[in-house]
């Protein structure tokens, strides 16, 4: 589980969950609302659906994961003005946190506020559990902009060192922490619906699933297993290595896809993701 106070709300304190597996082997159809339906795995990975996370990862063994790389580019976000609260997509690169506790990323996160119509986007970075996700002041992000981030671990220095650049801009960001607890066993290039909590954390729920129709992520998506350096279809291949293929779903029922990602391109890199159901609210999970 990580975390992200965001200034975005008051009172209230927004939280990308570790992804919570539900199971394997699903597919859609081609409806807004699509129904779940069993499918084989997809382009030989492994598929798997989420309550909060949709995209692709790789699982190692721990120790093996040192480097992660994506690139996307910001959707803009429709904003429902009759739903009942605010909606959120974040758009992240990370390591860790798909099998266990501790997470190492950095992204964008889009958001809309209860009722408005005009959606708003930030940039942050998180290393939890030694601190809540942080929105970079100053980052300005906007629909279109070309997004690169990573995040690096360094033997040496023992440190997790997270950028994030606006292609489209210029605009950089660097920062460098320690997370002694960090496994490192598993890479993420992922599409997440966060939840909402009390600032005490003992009351969340989901959010709604910002719409943010479809988008592509680019040729940059890379991580580094085993200190080999590939592509994400190409780092199935080393040893202990598996790649996920990851579906969001509505909770707690799972009756609709929310989100999910579509074929790898043939260079092993690029995918889209396409935006299906906002989901349900409320539901507690805490």
């Amino acid at each position: 589980m990580n975390q992200l106070r965001s200034t975005l709300i008051v009172g209230l304190t927004l939280f990308l969950f570790a992804s919570p597996f539900l199971g394997s082997s699903f597919a859609t159809s081609n409806t807004s609302n699509r129904s779940i339906v069993s499918t084989p795995n997809v382009q030989g990975f492994t598929p798997f659906y989420s309550y909060n996370w949709a995209g692709y990862a790789i699982s190692s063994t721990p120790g093996s994961v040192t480097n992660v790389n994506g690139s996307w580019t910001q959707p803009a976000a429709t904003c429902n003005t009759s739903l009942k609260s605010g909606q959120y997509a974040s758009i992240w690169v990370g390591i860790d946190g798909l099998t266990d506790s501790t997470v190492e990323q950095d992204g964008t996160t889009a958001f809309c506020a209860k009722g408005s119509s005009t959606p708003q986007y930030v940039a942050w970075y998180e290393i939890y559990p030694l601190e809540p996700e942080i929105n970079i002041k100053h980052f300005t992000v906007s629909p279109g902009d070309v997004i690169d981030a990573g995040v690096s671990y360094s033997s040496s220095t023992q440190n997790f060192t997270m950028w994030i650049k606006d292609a489209t801009t210029g605009k950089t960001f660097q920062i460098s922490q320690a997370e002694p607890a960090a496994q490192l066993s598993s890479a993420e290039w992922i599409t997440e619906e966060p939840a909402v909590c009390n600032s005490a954390g003992t009351v969340c729920h989901f959010t709604y699933l910002a719409n943010y129709g479809t988008f592509g992520w680019g040729t940059k998506n890379t991580a580094k297993i085993d200190g080999l350096t590939g592509v994400i279809n190409n780092l199935g291949n080393v040893n202990g290595a598996e790649v996920w293929s990851l579906t969001c779903v509505t909770y707690p029922s799972a009756h609709y896809i929310m989100d999910e990602p579509g074929f790898l391109y043939s260079d092993g890199s690029r995918f889209n993701m396409q935006w299906a159901n906002a989901g349900t609210f409320p539901v507690i999970i805490l």
